[in-house]
């Protein structure tokens, strides 16, 4: 069975299947092809936790942990890091354009004032963070400060030149709408994707959003459809078997892990009979977690899987999960046994 962490003196913590021990980055980081034709890391790292001004160092460690293990894609947005990570991400890869690839998004307006409100953040949050109700009034605060809904092409042309330029790039591999409803897309804007990818701003476009609206938008607007970006965890329905598209997914971990709670609460012996199947001990939290993650891997073969982590070691440790195909096969047997367990075929 697997097991968790084990402490070694004067090595990282690493994960032990079997007999194989993973210790960081490994070379073997399974590689997909993007539909532009470039190839890139199956894990790709979210940058949605980066952060500029004081922060900036900090972030940039977590981006040279992430390219030291491996990770190669890296998925960004306007409002990412209160509207900074964009840049943190350009300055940290100026000079290996050939060896990343990115995903930007419109549609979320990049806040106002951002390296003011990152200053304030860092400095006053400690404080302010023990005041009860603070976290509820920061988040309307970041909800004003960064509007979403702004799907005007006009609107979208703008941003997206925007990111190029704090990219530092001339193009990007994949760009999206972002959080975009069906009801958003208009004949007009499914033209402008399509002057973007035609004109090589960007290797190829689609939408970053909810599963079921992108699914509505690509009956519709299938031109549009050769990315689609969503959550997914092994507790939900399969992806589509659509060789024309490219799924991005993610939120692998975390809301499994809630619901995997809930589960062994109502049934403890539900945690025995899945580590049975999975040949994994379920039990401990950290070994969960790598079979949701390896799940993913499992699930969406051709596409890729997102992760994101404030910590550097976490990030590690899912290129490590990405790189052990025991973990995979183990995330796939878990996915199986919901799904039948979800058909009535077992307790």
């Amino acid at each position: 069975m697997f097991r968790a962490d084990i402490q070694v003196p004067g090595r990282e913590p690493y994960v032990r299947v079997g007999t194989l021990a993973i210790t960081k980055a490994t070379k073997h980081m399974k590689k997909i092809t993007l539909p532009g034709g470039r190839s890139t890391s199956q894990l790709g790292l979210g940058c949605g936790p980066l952060h500029g001004g004081l922060l900036a160092a900090e972030s940039r460690r977590l981006l040279d942990a992430a390219f030291e293990a491996g990770i190669r894609h890296f998925d960004v947005a306007p409002p990412y890091g209160l509207g900074l990570a964009e840049g943190v991400v350009g300055k940290a890869f100026a000079k290996r354009h050939a060896e990343t690839t990115l995903t930007t998004k419109a549609g979320i307006a990049r806040p106002r004032r951002p390296l003011l409100i990152s200053t304030i953040r860092t400095v006053v949050k400690p404080v302010l963070g023990r005041i009860p109700g603070w976290y509820a009034a920061a988040h309307r605060v970041r909800e004003t400060a960064a509007p979403s809904g702004y799907f005007d092409p006009q609107f979208v042309r703008r941003s997206f030149a925007e990111s190029l330029a704090r990219l530092g790039r001339e193009r990007v591999d994949m760009f999206l709408l972002h959080e975009v409803e069906d009801a958003a897309v208009t004949p007009q804007l499914v033209a402008l994707l399509k002057e973007f990818e035609s004109s090589g701003l960007a290797a190829a476009v689609g939408v970053g959003t909810l599963r079921r609206q992108a699914e509505a938008i690509a009956r519709r607007f299938p031109e549009i459809a050769t990315v689609q970006q969503f959550k997914w965890n092994a507790f939900e329905a399969p992806l589509p078997n659509d060789a024309e598209s490219l799924f991005i997914i993610h939120g692998a971990v975390g809301p499994a892990l809630a619901r995997a709670g809930e589960i062994f609460a109502a049934d403890p012996e539900a945690c025995s009979r899945w580590s049975a199947a999975t040949d994994a001990d379920l039990a401990d939290p950290a070994v969960l977690a790598d079979v949701l993650l390896g799940a993913a891997f499992a699930e969406n073969p051709n596409g890729l899987v997102l992760f994101w982590s404030h910590h550097q070691a976490r990030i590690r440790r899912a290129a490590a999960v990405a790189s052990n195909q025991a973990i995979i096969e183990a995330g796939a047997r878990l996915t199986r046994t919901l799904r039948a367990q979800q058909q009535g075929n077992v307790r």
